[in-house]
C-alpha cells in the first residue's frame, strides 16, 4: 500500500513576500524604442556616402535642437541627438547600413534618454518631435516596465531556491529559465534573479535598485521614488524587458497609454502571466488549479490581464522571409526596372511589416551582401540565413 504524498506547510513562508502590499510602490517605462520611417526632407538628404560633408544641426528654436553628431553606429549611417528645452531627449538614427532602396532611405530607429521617462511630459515632446520630423512608428522594439518597491519579492525567490523536491510548498509555472546571481556570503541570498535570456523576446530581472543607484548616480529616479510616496531604505526593482514580437500580441494603438500605471501594470501582469508566475503546491495533480502567489500587488495597481491578438503562424513567418530573402537577391542581383524595384522594396517593407521581421532583415542583409559577390564570381549563392 503507498502511502499518500505530505502536504507542504505553507505558513513557513506565508509572510514572507506580502508585506510590502500596504506600501508605497511605483511603476514606470525604463526604456522606450522604435523602429519607424521619416518623410523630412532635410534628414534624408542630410546624408552623402560619397562625399565629404558637413553635418547639418537642425535648430527649431530654443526648445528643440536636432544635433548631428558626425558619425553613425554599427546598424546606421547617421546618429542624431535632440535636445528639448536644453536636455538631451532622445537619440535618433537614419540611413540604415546595407540595405537598399526606399527602405534605406527612410527608415529609422528612435530611442528616449533613460531620464526623460521619468517625465510626465515625455509621451508629449516626442508628439511633437515626431511632427516636426514627420516620424512614423512601425512597431516599438523595445519597452521596459519596471516596478519598484516590491521588496518581498526577493524574500520569495530566496525562499522559492531554497525548497527540497521532497517539499515544494511552491511551483514555477512556464518554461522561462529562472537563474539566481550575485550570491551573498553574509545573508546566505541571492540579491538578485533572471527570467529568460537577455537575448531572449521577453526578459525579466529582480534586483537592488538603490545599490545600483550608488554606481549609476541617477538622482532622477531617487526624486522620482520621492515624488510617488516610495520611500524605504532599500528598494528592489522588478523589471521586464519586452521586445516587439512579444508587444505585435498586444495591440497599443495610443502611446500616451503608456503613462497610465493602470495600463502599465495591466501590460507587466500580460506580459509576466506563465513567464513570472509561480503557485502554492497543495498536492493537485492539475497544477493550474492551484492558487497563484501575488507577488506583485496588482489589486494596488488595478493591473488586468489584456486581450492579446492571434500571433502569425511559424509558417507564416517562414514564408514571409523566403519571400525577402527572394526579393533582395532580385534588387542587387538582377537587372530591373524601376517599376519593378519598386514593387519588390514594396513586397519586402510589407512582410516585414506585417511580420515583424525588420530586426532579422537588418541583421541578414550583411550575411546576403556577401553572398552575392560569391554569385556574380560563381554563378551560386549560399544561404547561411537562419529561417527560424
Amino acid at each position: 500500500m503507498t502511502k499518500s504524498p505530505k502536504k507542504p506547510d505553507l505558513s513557513k513562508m506565508s509572510d514572507n513576500f506580502d508585506k510590502y502590499n500596504n506600501s508605497n510602490i511605483t511603476i514606470a517605462v525604463d526604456w522606450f524604442e522604435f523602429f519607424g520611417n521619416t518623410k523630412c526632407s532635410v534628414l534624408l538628404n542630410n546624408y552623402k556616402p560619397d562625399e565629404k560633408k558637413e553635418f547639418q544641426t537642425i535648430d527649431y528654436g530654443y526648445n528643440l535642437v536636432v544635433l548631428n553628431m558626425g558619425h553613425g553606429t554599427p546598424m546606421y549611417n547617421v546618429l542624431y541627438e535632440i535636445y528639448v528645452g536644453g536636455e538631451l531627449f532622445a537619440s535618433l538614427q537614419t540611413h540604415p547600413r546595407f540595405v537598399k532602396g526606399d527602405f534605406k532611405d527612410n527608415s529609422i530607429s528612435f530611442k528616449i534618454a533613460n531620464n526623460q521617462l521619468y517625465s510626465d511630459k515625455w509621451v508629449d515632446n516626442m508628439a511633437e518631435i515626431m511632427d516636426l520630423l514627420k516620424l512614423k512608428i512601425n512597431n516599438i522594439t523595445r519597452l521596459d516596465i519596471c516596478i519598484d518597491g516590491c521588496n518581498g519579492v526577493l524574500k520569495f525567490l530566496n525562499s522559492f531556491v531554497k525548497q527540497t523536491p521532497e517539499s515544494k510548498s511552491y511551483i514555477k509555472m512556464g518554461k522561462a529559465t529562472m537563474s539566481s546571481c550575485m550570491f551573498d556570503s553574509n545573508t546566505l541570498s541571492y540579491s538578485s534573479f533572471t527570467f529568460g535570456k537577455r537575448t531572449s523576446d521577453k526578459y525579466l530581472i529582480v534586483y537592488n535598485k538603490t545599490k545600483e543607484l550608488e554606481r549609476s548616480n541617477k538622482k532622477y529616479i531617487e526624486k522620482f521614488w520621492l515624488k510617488n510616496g516610495l520611500m524605504a531604505e532599500i528598494v528592489y526593482r522588478v523589471e521586464i524587458r519586452l521586445t516587439s514580437k512579444v508587444l505585435a500580441q498586444i495591440q497599443l494603438t495610443d502611446i500616451s497609454m503608456l503613462l497610465d500605471t493602470t495600463y502599465l501594470a495591466s501590460l507587466f501582469r500580460t506580459a509576466s502571466d506563465n513567464f513570472f508566475h509561480f503557485k502554492k503546491n497543495t498536492g493537485d495533480t492539475n497544477k493550474s488549479r492551484e492558487q497563484d502567489v501575488n507577488l506583485i500587488p496588482y489589486e494596488l495597481l488595478c493591473g488586468e490581464l489584456l486581450a492579446k491578438s492571434q500571433r502569425p503562424k511559424t509558417t507564416h513567418r517562414y514564408k514571409a522571409k523566403l519571400t525577402i530573402r527572394k526579393c533582395h537577391f532580385d534588387l542587387n542581383v538582377k537587372e530591373n526596372s524601376i517599376d519593378s524595384e519598386i514593387m519588390l522594396e514594396r513586397v519586402i517593407q510589407r512582410n516585414i511589416d506585417e511580420f515583424d521581421l525588420q530586426k532579422w532583415y537588418l541583421a541578414s542583409v550583411p550575411t546576403w551582401l556577401k553572398e552575392y559577390k560569391v554569385h556574380k564570381s560563381t554563378g551560386h549563392v549560399y544561404s547561411t540565413v537562419n529561417y527560424e
